[in-house]
């Protein structure tokens, strides 16, 4: 909490101007201030926001697309070298931290495992706060491995990415089944 002089805080001080009816100190000019530079603002901070969320949006169609392809290669290339995931067929989370040969032997034996994958999302939500990206929502998830029957699966998931050099990277992952019910 920042101190002012004689030990109460800022917020105190703010407070007791309040109570008072007086205007907060600087409010006026602060007022001012922030409407001058939303007017010079070259661009409104939704349109900001919703070109941030574009961007990630286009990040995970094209991992989701790697994924239909089975493009090992481009599908690595969208993941964070320290990701943690959680997904629906994981017991546990598992921390891939400096472990980049084991998550490609994983990720060629999964494709050289499936017959079909697809993903299909639906309500799917999207947010940038800063250099991190969150995607949360619903997808139905349609798996035949190669020596058993097509499994269809409706699932949530909430996503992390984290914004390196330009690019959106994912860190992190949890999709786990809708319970039943819902």
């Amino acid at each position: 909490m920042d101190r002012v002089k004689g030990g109460r805080s800022r917020a105190a001080g703010r407070a007791g101007r309040r109570a008072s009816g007086a205007p907060a100190k600087g409010a006026i000019r602060t007022s001012a201030l922030l409407g001058g530079l939303i007017a010079l603002s070259p661009a409104p901070l939704d349109a900001v926001q919703n070109d941030e969320a574009d961007a990630l949006r286009a990040t995970q169609e094209l991992e989701i697309q790697a994924l239909h392809a089975r493009d090992v290669d481009a599908y690595l290339d969208s993941l964070h070298p320290e990701e943690v995931s959680m997904f629906v067929w994981d017991a546990f989370p598992i921390d891939y931290k400096g472990r980049s040969d084991e998550r490609r032997r994983a990720v060629e034996s999964f494709f050289a495992n499936v017959e079909h994958l697809r993903i299909t999302s639906f309500d799917k939500h999207y947010r940038v706060v800063g250099d991190t990206g969150l995607v949360w929502g619903y997808a139905k998830l349609e798996m035949k491995p190669r020596d058993g029957p097509l499994e269809i699966r409706n699932v949530r998931g909430l996503w992390v990415y984290v914004r390196v050099d330009g690019e959106w990277l994912r860190i992190a992952r949890h999709v786990s089944p809708i319970p039943e019910g819902n």
